[in-house]
């Protein structure tokens, strides 16, 4: 079942490009990916998947996911932290608001899935430090072939975005 899902995703990235250029010789208005441009673009652009934000907060999520063991002083610990970040979006001239003064969309809502991950792993460490290795093992184990997976449908997803850009 693994191995289908990351040939298909594999497929998908060879395929875009030769559909790209399918799609521009029948004179559709997209990118061919397969012209001068679009290999310049590949190669410039193509590792943008890797260092932007939505890779940076799966594997913080990840790791919190792997870290997390649902306990009482935890969920206290995490209440007290996002009691404390939504008590400093509301004092009047916040940062952590937009500039209209609303929390969505807002800094504070565009780094919520960051804030929550680190948040857990801060706790996590502070609560017991030593299960950190054994269940970081067991995490990288288990999730060590979506990581893959998910960075290859990034990757056929920025080319997807390109065809229409």
């Amino acid at each position: 079942m693994k191995s289908k899902a990351l040939v298909a995703a594999c497929l998908l990235c060879a395929v875009v490009p030769i559909l790209s250029w399918l799609l521009y010789a029948l004179g559709l208005p997209v990118n061919n990916l397969l012209s001068d441009e679009g290999v310049r673009w590949l190669l410039l652009h193509g590792g943008d998947v890797y260092d932007g934000g939505l890779m940076v907060e799966l594997l913080l999520l990840a790791l919190a996911a792997g870290l997390m063991r649902v306990n009482a002083r935890l969920v206290v610990s995490l209440v007290v932290i996002g009691g404390f970040l939504i008590g400093l979006a509301l004092i009047p001239g916040s940062p952590l608001v937009s500039v209209t003064g609303s929390l969505w969309p807002s800094p504070v809502s565009h780094a919520a899935p960051a804030l929550f991950a680190i948040s857990v792993i801060a706790v996590c460490l502070v609560m017991d430090h030593r299960m950190i290795e054994r269940r970081l093992t067991v995490l990288f184990s288990r999730l060590g072939f979506w990581l893959i997976f998910l960075i290859i449908c990034a990757f056929a997803w920025h080319e997807i975005t390109y065809l229409w850009q």
